[in-house]
């Protein structure tokens, strides 16, 4: 019995911990949620002093002056932050907040007597915003110690995300005005106080903070950035911080989703967003659509299955949610019928277009204003002014243009604008055209910002899709063509001929179309006639499209001021041109990978290359420095092997003439290695360009850089010796290994050597020939010494003890 009623018992509670798990999941958020506070000017938290630093000649001069221009003095105290109880807001530990910040403060306004309006003194020109931001600080308590101690919040939490806040300008407070108050006689920097601390964190211009609320956080404090709080004081636009609960993190309030937008706050709701299927546990983006009306036979409402597309392609998004489903809904509503103009530009578009049209023609001022905080804007026209431009977007923006006036009909087919549409999205949302940069047509990068995949010119059959981020990185001086991009789909690049080729969808891809796979491959990739790329040293890099969008708009700088940041896109001429290159297109029919049955590997090794720290100058007839050669040593096969043989050969030229006759042979050509666990290299001036490094315990001393004599000497790299070769273990760990010359100044080199790496089998020598050689002759001339000493003694022995007769 005892039995039954203990398994009646924990059935019972397995039951009521599921059903308070999911009612827990399920909860609504208290309605609050919106916090907006404002900031004291001379407000903190951090250590700060409280005097006015001034004394001497000058001082009754600034005394005067703050009485007429700011007040008595000593009305400018120290302050504290503003400190937010969250938990009163319905905000508790694990939500998702995200904290801006609108308004400004007048710093340093009082610092020149002689003019009013002058703010030089600070060193910070007509400033009205806070320096660089604002710092948070997230506390168990909203105790605050005294104001000269350095961790003056004992409730502080450290959850990993410091800044470091500036020092205070002087300690003890005071300067001497020697003459008059003037710059020149201010030692700014004289005897500052230590102010950081590891728990705060920086609230960026603009941008903001989104953040998730650490454990046991219960209250916020927040203050400026400054160094010196009691000149401060208040802009005619006060300084507020606003907080907002955020859960599934797409820019939109939880409170705004849930219940709607009162953007009058006079009690009624202007802008119902659960209505149109908002959903404060799944993201979220809003789209209206405008569009220029009939002409010539053609309008440019858009293909209701091209939006479709778009939709369906980020309801499929690899985007995590809070209600555990992925992916994004698209909210796009095409709107009004526009009169059709030949032209407009991007800045008609976004001023008197948008002014005048912008919501339906029922929507109210109220409703409009609710509508331009969650709304991004697109016009579908004929065409833009100066460029004939397929499109045009703000990066991180909210307004957009498709204009394909000059394309198939006039308006485009259901593919253009589809990935026309998505594109300006995607620039609307933070993405460029390499992804998080502006280097395009990179084979490496699918997605529809590319504008090797955006129209799909070269038949790569590219889904209409933003990248994940799963290709790998190509450097263009040192590409492995036995792993390609790192996945086998069919991919577009430029041979060094020329002409445009396109990958079969193999893993491997032959870069130079030479019929053999190599490592060590040099090909500029990317110089694409559209948009020349002479710099053939490129390192050319993925991005996650999905995982690094951008969703509020509302807080960037493109909404705040008007000012409008669009991208010149791709022109119909410039489609002409691709088209023109898609006709003569190559395609690459790529050897099958060598795997695992490495025996031997061979590669090219320029003289311009290195991992070292390097010294960039020029002199004339020079050449710019250029990565290592790095070899995959699992694509290659050499993964998993213990030991390897490297010899080289060839010659590398001084190319420039340094007075002493013709470019000749460099009499110091040498082979250096390092193996790492990535590929990541430094900037050339970093002594440790190879953060991945792993120490071969062979180390070898490189000499300083010739002219500037910068250290390059690094423990981890190794000296593969003459050309008779060296034998060398493969660290654990080691994924990569990087080759280059050691040299003092590598912008005089030219040409390239060669580089061979041989397996070598667990009973196989790991000495070179020569060596082994040497080694046998040396115990043959052991041994023969040992045979005369051992026939020696035995003479020696029979001349003491002769053998009777």
């Amino acid at each position: 019995m005892k039995r039954q009623l203990f398994s009646l018992f924990v059935c019972i509670f397995l039951v009521v911990s599921w059903f308070s798990v999911f009612v827990t999941y399920s909860q609504t958020p208290v309605p609050e949620g919106i916090i907006e506070v404002e900031i004291p000017v001379r407000g903190t938290f951090v250590r700060a002093m409280d005097d006015w630093p001034y004394y001497g000649p000058g001082q009754k001069e600034y005394d005067e002056y703050l009485e007429v221009a700011v007040g008595t003095y000593t009305d400018f105290r120290i302050e504290d932050p503003a400190i937010v109880n969250l938990q009163s807001h319905g905000i508790f530990e694990g939500d998702t907040v995200y904290i801006g910040w609108r308004g400004g403060v007048y710093p340093d306004g009082a610092w020149n007597p002689a003019d009013p309006g002058s703010r030089t003194m600070g060193l910070r020109e007509n400033e009205k915003v806070p320096y660089g931001g604002l710092v948070g600080l997230f506390s168990t308590t909203s105790e605050l110690e005294d104001i000269d101690v350095l961790n003056r919040v004992p409730g502080a939490i450290d959850f990993g995300d410091d800044f470091v806040t500036p020092e205070t300008l002087w300690d003890g407070g005071r300067f001497e005005i020697s003459q008059k108050l003037e710059e020149k006689n201010v030692d700014w920097y004289n005897g500052s106080l230590t102010t950081d601390i590891p728990e705060d964190f920086k609230i960026e211009p603009y941008t903001g903070k989104l953040i998730e609320i650490p454990r046991n956080a219960k209250f916020l404090f927040i203050s400026l950035i400054d160094e010196y709080y009691r000149d401060n004081f208040e802009s005619p636009n006060s300084l507020f911080a606003n907080i907002e609960k955020d859960t599934d993190k797409d820019g939109i309030p939880d409170n705004w989703e849930i219940n709607g937008i009162d953007i009058n706050k006079d009690g009624e709701i202007d802008l119902d967003l659960s209505a149109m299927d908002a959903d404060w546990e799944h993201k979220d983006i809003f789209v209206e659509i405008d569009y220029m009306g009939s002409s010539g036979g053609h309008d440019h409402r858009p293909h209701g299955s091209a939006i479709n597309d778009v939709v369906q392609a980020f309801r499929n998004a690899p985007v995590k949610n809070p209600d555990n489903v992925q992916g994004i809904n698209l909210h796009v509503i095409i709107d009004e019928e526009l009169e059709h103009v030949d032209e407009i530009t991007f800045d008609q578009f976004r001023t008197q277009i948008k002014t005048e049209n912008f919501g339906t023609e029922d929507d109210d001022p109220n409703t409009i204003a609710a509508k331009k905080m969650v709304f991004h804007y697109c016009l579908f026209a004929h065409n833009q002014t100066g460029g004939g431009w397929s499109g045009r977007g703000e990066i991180r923006g909210d307004d957009f243009m498709v204009s394909l006036g000059g394309f198939e009909a006039y308006t485009g087919t259901r593919n253009q604008q589809a990935a026309t549409f998505m594109h300006e999205l995607g620039h609307n949302l933070g993405l460029h055209h390499g992804g998080n940069e502006e280097i395009n047509y990179k084979p490496n990068y699918i997605s529809i910002m590319n504008y090797l995949f955006q129209l799909d010119v070269f038949g790569s059959g590219r889904p209409l899709d933003f990248s994940i981020g799963d290709k790998i990185s190509l450097t263009e001086s040192g590409l492995n063509e036995h792993i390609g991009i790192g996945d086998p789909v069919k991919t577009v690049w430029r041979l060094p001929n020329g002409r445009v080729a396109i990958s079969d969808g193999s893993m491997t891809i032959d870069w130079n179309r030479n019929g053999n796979l190599s490592v060590g491959v040099r090909v500029n990739l990317n110089n694409f006639p559209q948009e020349p790329s002479t710099d053939n040293n490129e390192t050319l890099t993925d991005y996650n499209d999905w995982e690094n969008l951008f969703y509020r708009f509302k807080n960037t700088a493109n909404f705040a001021t008007g000012e409008e940041n669009p991208h010149n896109e791709l022109t119909f001429k410039q489609y002409e041109d691709m088209m023109d290159d898609a006709k003569d297109i190559i395609e690459v029919i790529s050897p099958e990978p060598t795997g695992t049955d490495f025996l031997e590997l061979q590669v090219d090794v320029s003289a311009l290359g290195t991992f070292l720290r390097a010294d960039p100058i020029m002199e004339e007839g020079g050449s710019p420095v250029e990565p290592p050669t790095i070899i995959d040593l699992e694509a290659t096969g050499i993964l998993g092997e213990k030991w390897i043989f490297i010899t080289y050969s060839g010659k590398i030229f001084h190319a420039i003439d340094w007075g002493d006759g013709d470019p000749k042979e460099d009499g110091y050509i040498n082979l250096i290695g390092i193996f790492s666990t990535t590929t990541e290299l430094e900037s050339i001036d970093k002594l440790n360009r190879v953060p991945g490094a792993i120490a071969s315990n062979t180390g070898f001393e490189t000499d300083e850089t010739y002219f500037t004599e910068m250290q390059t000497d690094i423990p981890e790299d190794f000296l593969s010796g003459d050309h008779t070769g060296t034998t060398i273990e493969i660290p654990d760990g080691a994924k990569f290994l990087f080759l280059c010359n050691p040299d003092v100044y590598y912008p005089d080199n030219g040409g390239t050597f060669q580089v061979t790496i041989k397996k070598l089998e667990a009973n196989q020598s790991t000495f070179p020939i020569e060596t082994i050689i040497i080694i046998i002759v040396a115990i043959a001339a052991i041994l023969f010494i040992v045979f005369l000493f051992l026939r020696k003694r035995k003479k020696t022995k029979l001349k003491k003890h002769p053998t009777p007769n």
